[in-house]
């Protein structure tokens, strides 16, 4: 049997969960295979998360192996990374964990972008990082153009883009990349016990900081002061609502899956059960999504996921999709995922492009990612994806959060 090419484990005592990415022959380069294993993992009962490789290398991007380039039948690439890397890094963003990167020899293309979408670099000192995109004719992906300027300035960030060039793992600590560079024999032992202290930290704070920060580039304010106060009161009203609301349901599934600092739900919750309280109940309101065979497949704060199989009474005239059920199903994942910090939320307004047609008997997903969330007022995207995981839909909207509570208080 072929070894597996992402392992995942989850320690027990200190419940820090462990991603490797298992390719070392290839320095860990993606294929389809791997997206698809890593979309399948869940650490539902992890409170950090380590991502690392196997070998020599960290993970050197894509594997061009797994594409074709035969003349007419090539693989378009733009379709890859709407389908599999700018998921993938949103995913890790958009996650309540603390996630650390242990970065061992080379991090390059996608890789070093990868990296970078974590919270935390801890790097070998033998680790190095390529943005290799220009050697090959493209742009940085994989929320390179993002990432990078925002580490180390937009100067540094063209030097690297634009050469190529190879950066040491000290360089790009002084740089802002890296938090930490350790020997290469303590690497995975630094990076574990650095995720087991942040899992040991209260995680509605290490939620709320990594959301606070995440955000600051988008929040218009006069004052940084006024933005991390606002952002702060944000935060509170959410988590203080959601205490009240959850001391009164006491769910033992939600409990059966907290962390040590999650587990007294009549002092605390963790965003993540949050979360998951507030969709359960939406769902069981929502009848139009159940009358349509909408699936809630996941939920975090500030994400969704969602899923619909393409029934026969769902073509209309030219044996495709109705767009208008495609709408509803990118609508209802941008409900959940703006409803879900227990605060009453609505829409403000949308838009919505259509990509593809949609045939009878596709599976469709539609995933919904918050781009900016100050004030009372949300931005979200909402990516609608086919069975093959081909974008057929874009729909961006705008939420107004209003008086009240999902669960109630």
């Amino acid at each position: 049997m072929p070894e597996k090419s992402v392992l995942f484990h989850v320690d027990a005592e200190t419940r820090v969960a462990t991603l490797t990415l298992n390719r070392p022959d290839k320095l860990n380069s993606f294929t389809r295979e791997m997206h698809q294993a890593l979309t399948e993992i869940e650490a539902s009962n992890a409170c950090a998360l380590v991502i690392t490789g196997a070998g020599r290398g960290f993970c050197a991007g894509q594997d061009l192996a797994d594409l074709d380039f035969t003349p007419g039948s090539m693989s378009d690439l733009g379709d890859l990374i709407d389908a599999h890397f700018n998921p993938l890094v949103r995913r890790i963003q958009a996650s309540p964990l603390p996630i650390i990167a242990a970065v061992n020899g080379t991090a390059a293309g996608a890789g070093v972008n990868l990296a970078m979408a974590c919270d935390l670099i801890v790097a070998a000192r033998s680790a190095n990082f390529i943005q290799a995109f220009v050697k090959i004719g493209l742009v940085p992906d994989s929320g390179g153009t993002w990432l990078l300027p925002r580490r180390v300035g937009e100067a540094r960030a063209l030097g690297l883009a634009l050469t190529g060039e190879k950066l040491s793992a000290e360089k790009a600590e002084a740089w802002g990349i890296v938090w930490r560079v350790v020997d290469d024999a303590e690497l995975q032992h630094v990076a574990k016990q650095l995720a087991a202290q942040l899992a040991q930290q209260p995680a509605r704070a290490v939620t709320a900081i990594k959301q606070a920060i995440r955000q600051a580039p988008t929040r218009r304010s006069t004052s940084n002061s006024t933005s991390n106060a606002t952002c702060s009161a944000n935060w509170e009203r959410r988590t203080t609502t959601s205490r009240a609301s959850l001391r009164s349901r006491k769910s033992a599934h939600l409990a059966s899956k907290a962390c040590d600092n999650r587990i007294d739900l009549e002092k605390s919750v963790t965003p993540q059960e949050l979360a998951e309280a507030t969709a359960k109940s939406m769902y069981e309101a929502d009848a139009c999504s159940r009358a349509l065979g909408i699936e809630l497949i996941e939920v975090r704060p500030g994400y969704a996921r969602l899923q619909m199989d393409v029934r026969p009474d769902f073509l209309n005239g030219h044996a495709i999709c109705h767009g208008g059920l495609m709408f509803t199903l990118a609508d209802s994942a941008f409900a959940f995922a703006c409803n879900s910090y227990n605060v009453s939320t609505v829409a403000a307004g949308c838009s919505i492009e259509f990509l593809r047609p949609v045939r009878g008997g596709d599976r469709l997903t539609a995933e919904a990612v918050e781009q900016s969330l100050s004030g009372r007022t949300g931005i979200y995207d909402i990516r609608v994806t086919n069975r093959e995981g081909e974008p057929v839909a874009m729909f961006r909207g705008k939420s107004a959060q209003i008086r009240g509570t999902v669960i109630p208080v």
